[in-house]
């Protein structure tokens, strides 16, 4: 029996072989332009902490579906909170150092820091409302 199209897709997704072309949205890596977010890596990412704003990241990587269906949202907020929280992302296949440092051990995952500390974390998706509500309780502390 001849394995059906969906399972065939839903099998390379999972293994990270379908070019990510064929996905609906897309994950930016650090070479490509993602609106209002930062490409956050190893040279910079000091500089980006040192900040008095709330900083929140994205780890995600290329290849990974769930990190392409956040990535809108996580920009959604990068746009509206734009002067009051620095958004990067962070490439986990680029930028394993900074994956390790932070103890990320699985994709889409953020983090919100304040004054270079975590204070708070997310795991897979969630919508911008949601990480909204996440993030609002950091800045009326700020």
């Amino acid at each position: 029996m001849k394995p059906s199209k969906r399972f065939l897709t839903v099998h390379y997704i999972a293994c990270g072989l379908l070019s990510s072309s064929l996905l609906l949205t897309s994950f930016a890596g650090p070479d490509e332009g993602a609106g209002h977010s930062i490409a956050v890596t190893r040279g910079n990412i000091d500089s980006l902490l040192a900040s008095e704003k709330p900083v929140l990241l994205d780890f995600g990587a290329v290849w990974c579906a769930s990190c392409k269906l956040i990535a809108p949202e996580v920009e959604a907020i990068a746009e509206k909170y734009k002067g009051q929280v620095l958004v990067g992302r962070v490439d986990v296949d680029r930028e394993t150092g900074l994956a390790q440092r932070y103890g990320v051990q699985g994709i889409p995952h953020l983090k919100i820091l304040k004054a270079g500390k975590v204070v708070d974390q997310i795991d897979g998706y969630l919508s911008e409302a949601e990480i909204a509500k996440r993030l609002e309780k950091h800045l009326a502390n700020s």
